[in-house]
This record gives structure tokens, C-alpha cells and sequence, in this order.
């Protein structure tokens, strides 16, 4: 037999290993969600709901694995119902929350602002990381597209992708744009009740 490698050595390396096959399935995750949504077999429950409700849930995630992180919400009291599917939007905002926090400073807050808009409520998700390079604005949200703010982030560039399919299927929107004083601000349009 070879020789025997230490515990420590051992653990870590297992620990490694643990961490690089999540890595992998949450990757074979996004290439799969992206493929239904592409081909239209994805499921979709179109009802109205309170987004305040899908915002809480989608922070909460995030507040859980991200307890130095500061969240700040300005959501009117009673926003008008949107339609479409809860769990969809949500994971819109949950990769919209992930990418501020992978490009913000650490100490730097995400923002979240909610407002009514026409027949639609606007969100939007903001950090005070780099910004977005003039070029990017438009081809993030392209699938495999990995802007020059993440070069060597260890993702397939397609969260962005699946965010704008997701709205696409609400007949909502999706833009980016850079903040005056720097950061990045993703603002997502999805059409309320009255809209139907």
C-alpha cells in the first residue's frame, strides 16, 4: 500500500470534494432550468400574488447564509398584487441578491426598492460594487456571457440568462444600468392584476 495521508489532509481534501460536487449540480441545475424555460416546458402557475411576500422569502434565503450582510428594503405598505409564478419570481430575485453580494464590498449594503409603476411593479436590486463596463449592459444577460466584472467567477454566465426568461414568461422586463456613485442597479418590471 502507498503511504497513508494525514487526517487533516484528508478532511480537507473531502471537504473539497463536497464543495466542488455541489458546485457541479448547481451548474447542471441552471444548464437544466435554462433548457425548459428555452423550450417552453418549464412549469409556470400563473396566479396573482403579494410580491412583498416573494422578496422577504428571497432575502431570508440570503440573510440566513449572509449574517454580516446588511439588507435594505423600501417596499410600500401595499403594493398592488403581480401576476405570475411566486417561486420563479423569487429565484429571480435570489440571483439578482447573489450577483450583488458576489460584486459588492463586503460592508456594503443590497438595496431593495419596490414601487408601483402603470400596470407593472418595478424592483430594484442595487450594490455599490465596480458597476457594470458600458459594453456589458446588455450582453449580460446573454446565455454563457461572463461580463469583464466576473472574469474569473467559477459560474457558466447563464443566472442572468434565466433571470430574463423567467420575466420574458410574465411579460415583464429586465435592464441594467450603473449607479450614480457607483454599483450596479438590475431593475425587473413584472405586469400587475389590473394588467390582465
Amino acid at each position: 500500500a502507498g503511504p497513508s495521508m494525514p487526517t487533516e489532509s484528508r478532511n480537507e481534501l473531502l471537504i473539497t470534494i463536497a464543495q466542488e460536487s455541489k458546485r457541479m449540480e448547481q451548474l447542471i441545475g441552471k444548464l437544466l432550468e435554462m433548457t425548459r424555460l428555452e423550450s417552453g416546458s418549464a412549469a409556470f402557475a400563473k396566479e396573482p400574488f403579494d410580491i412583498t411576500e416573494v422578496i422577504i422569502s428571497a432575502v431570508d434565503r440570503w440573510r440566513n447564509n449572509e449574517q454580516h450582510r446588511e439588507f435594505r428594503l423600501d417596499i410600500p405598505e401595499s403594493p398592488p398584487p403581480v401576476n405570475g409564478d411566486p417561486v420563479l419570481i423569487e429565484q429571480v430575485l435570489s440571483n439578482l441578491i447573489e450577483n450583488a453580494l458576489e460584486h459588492a464590498p463586503a460592508q456594503s449594503p443590497v438595496e431593495i426598492h419596490v414601487m408601483a409603476r402603470g400596470e407593472s411593479v418595478l424592483i430594484r436590486v442595487m450594490d455599490r460594487g465596480p458597476g457594470l463596463p458600458r459594453h456589458d449592459t446588455q450582453r449580460i444577460f446573454e446565455k454563457f456571457y461572463r461580463g469583464a466584472r466576473s472574469p474569473h467567477r467559477a459560474g457558466l454566465g447563464l443566472g442572468l440568462a434565466i433571470c430574463r426568461a423567467i420575466l420574458q414568461l410574465h411579460h415583464g422586463t429586465i435592464t441594467a444600468r450603473n449607479r450614480d456613485g457607483g454599483g450596479a442597479e438590475f431593475q425587473i418590471t413584472i405586469p400587475t392584476t389590473a394588467s390582465i
